[in-house]
C-alpha cells in the first residue's frame, strides 16, 4: 500500500499527516499540494524503474540468458535414474536421497518424462 492511500484513509477519518523533517503538512492546501507532488514523483520513478527492469529482462533473454535456479540434474542424470527406476524398481525417495532432490521434485521430473507413473 503507498502513502497516498494511506493519507485517503487519514483523510475519511479526519486524521491528518504532518512530516516535521520534510515540512509536509496535509493540514494546508500548499502542504496537501506538495505531499501530492512527491507523491508523483515516486510513483513516476517507480514506474521508469519498472520498465527499465522490463527492458533488461527482454534483452537479457534475447542474449539467450536463462531466469531461474539451474537445474540440479543435467538431462543424462535424468535418462539414468528413470532407466535405473524402471529396470530396479527402486523407490523414489531411494532415488532423491540419491541425488539430492525432493520426493516431489522426482515424481515431477518422472511425470514430465514418462507417460505415466507406476
Amino acid at each position: 500500500m503507498d502513502l497516498a492511500n494511506i493519507v485517503q484513509k487519514f483523510e475519511v477519518k479526519n486524521v491528518d499527516l504532518v512530516v516535521l523533517d520534510q515540512g509536509i503538512d496535509t493540514t494546508s492546501i500548499y502542504g496537501r499540494l506538495q505531499f501530492n507532488i512527491l507523491a508523483t514523483i515516486g510513483e513516476f520513478e517507480r514506474e521508469i524503474i519498472r520498465e527499465r527492469s522490463y527492458e533488461g529482462r527482454m534483452r537479457a533473454l534475447a542474449r539467450g540468458v536463462k531466469f531461474g535456479a539451474r537445474p540440479k540434474l543435467t538431462v543424462n542424470e535424468i535418462s539414468q535414474w528413470i532407466n535405473d527406476y524402471e529396470a530396479t524398481g527402486c523407490s523414489k525417495t531411494e532415488i532423491a536421497d540419491h541425488y539430492g532432490i525432493s520426493r516431489s521434485s522426482v515424481y515431477r521430473i518422472y511425470s514430465e518424462n514418462c507417460q505415466h507413473m507406476s
